[in-house]
C-alpha cells in the first residue's frame, strides 16, 4: 500500500502505533510524516488525526508547546504486553482484536478470551485507557475475510498457552504432524506469543530440546494442552527474530532465524496496480509508472523488501502471465527452477 493511500483510520492506527513505540521520544507533524512516508498534502489530515487523539480522555496522546513549535508524545507508560508480530502494543492489538471479534461472530467466543487475558495483564490505568481507546477508534477499524475454523476446546488451549506465556512455563502437546497421521503425537515446547495469520492462529515456539530451533504450531491442530511447572527464560532477540519474521513476508516457511530481506523489483500491467495496492506482499512498497524514453509503456514497478521465499514465490506467481521479476537474482532463478518443474510434467498439454 502506498503510504499517502492510507485511509483516515488506518493512518490514525499508524500513527497511534508510531508514538506508543517510541515512547520515549516526542514528535512535530513532520517528524511523524517523514517517519510514516506521507506526503505534504497529507499535512492537515495528520494534524487533524493527531489533535483527535490528543483528545482520547486518559491523555493517551500528549501534546506539547505551542505553535509553531508543537510536538506530540505517549503518555502511557510501557505496558506489560504479549508480544503479536504485526503489533508490539497490547492495547491496539488488544482494539483490533474486538474488532475482529464483533465481525466473526464463531470467533467470538475465543478472541473474548484472548481479549480477556490481555486485559487483566494491565495495570489499571491501561484498562482504563484501552476502553477510552476501544470507544473513540473501534469504529473507524474495519476487517474482511472468511471465518476461522476452531475446535470446540480453543478457548480452553488457549488459555492454558497464553497462561504459559505470562508465567514464562513450558507446555506439553498432543498435535498432528503434517503428514496427515491421524494419530497426534506428545512434545513438550516452548510457546512465547500467539500470531494471527491469514485467519489462523499459530503458537510460536522454540525447541525446549533442540537449542537455535524455532517454529511455529498451528492452533488448529492441537488436541491438547498440559501447563508444566517447568519454567524457562525468555530471550528478547529472539522475540524479535519471529517479528521480523513475520512482518518481512517470512510467513510460516524457513527457519525462524534467517530473516534476511532483499529488494524486490516486480514489473506489471498497468491494470495490475490497484491489485497491488489491495492485495501488497509487505505493508511498505512503491508502485510507480514505468517511463522509457520519456514515455509512459504501459506497466508500472513495485518496489518492497521481503525475503525470498516460496512464500514469496507463491505470491507472484498468483498473479499469472501479468507480472514479471526483475530482481533480485535469486528469487529469478526460484521462479525458473518453478517454471522448469512445471514445464517438466504439463509441457504434454501443450498444443502445437
Amino acid at each position: 500500500m502506498i503510504q499517502s493511500d492510507l485511509k483516515r483510520g488506518e493512518r490514525m492506527v499508524a500513527l497511534l502505533v508510531h508514538i506508543l513505540q517510541n515512547d520515549s521520544k516526542k514528535y512535530t507533524i513532520t517528524d511523524l510524516m517523514v517517519a510514516l512516508e506521507l506526503e505534504e498534502q497529507e499535512r492537515r489530515n495528520v494534524q487533524r488525526d493527531l489533535k483527535d487523539l490528543v483528545n482520547i480522555p486518559g491523555n493517551f496522546i500528549i501534546q506539547e508547546g505551542s505553535a509553531p513549535k508543537v510536538y506530540y508524545r505517549s503518555g502511557l507508560s510501557k505496558a506489560k504486553f504479549l508480544i503479536f508480530p504485526n503489533m508490539q502494543n497490547t492495547l491496539l492489538e488488544t482494539l483490533l482484536l474486538n474488532r475482529i471479534a464483533g465481525i466473526y461472530p464463531s470467533t467470538a467466543e475465543l478472541i473474548t478470551e484472548v481479549c480477556e487475558k490481555i486485559r487483566e495483564s494491565l495495570p489499571n490505568k491501561e484498562k482504563r485507557m484501552l476502553d477510552s481507546l476501544s470507544t473513540d477508534l473501534n469504529s473507524r477499524i474495519l476487517f474482511m475475510g472468511g471465518h476461522a475454523d476452531f475446535q470446540e476446546n480453543a478457548s480452553k488451549y488457549l488459555t492454558t498457552i497464553l497462561q504459559a506465556i505470562k508465567e514464562k512455563r513450558k507446555i506439553e502437546t498432543l498435535y498432528k504432524k503434517n503428514d496427515g497421521d491421524d494419530k497426534p503425537f506428545r512434545s513438550k515446547r516452548i510457546p512465547l506469543f500467539i500470531v494471527v495469520y491469514q485467519k489462523e492462529l499459530y503458537v510460536g515456539c522454540t525447541s525446549s530440546t533442540n537449542v537455535g530451533k524455532n517454529y511455529f504450531i498451528k492452533f488448529r491442530r492441537i488436541s491438547d494442552v498440559k501447563l508444566l511447572s517447568e519454567h524457562f527464560q525468555e530471550d528478547p532477540k529472539l522475540i524479535e527474530q519471529f517479528r521480523k519474521k513475520i512482518t518481512t513476508g517470512g510467513g510460516m516457511l524457513g527457519n525462524i532465524s534467517d530473516t534476511a530481506t532483499e529488494k524486490i523489483r516486480i514489473r506489471a500491467r498497468s491494470w495490475m496496480k490497484m491489485i497491488f495496492n489491495e492485495r501488497p506482499y509487505v505493508s511498505k512498497q512503491t508502485i510507480k509508472d514505468e517511463i522509457k524514453k520519456g514515455e509512459y509503456t504501459g506497466y508500472v514497478i513495485i518496489d518492497f523488501r521481503a525475503e525470498v521465499n516460496e512464500s514469496l514465490q507463491s505470491y507472484i506467481t498468483s498473479f499469472g502471465d501479468s507480472v514479471e521479476v526483475l530482481s533480485p537474482v535469486t528469487l529469478c532463478q526460484n521462479m525458473a527452477k518453478y517454471g522448469k518443474y512445471l514445464t517438466h510434467h504439463y509441457k504434454k498439454y501443450l498444443k502445437g
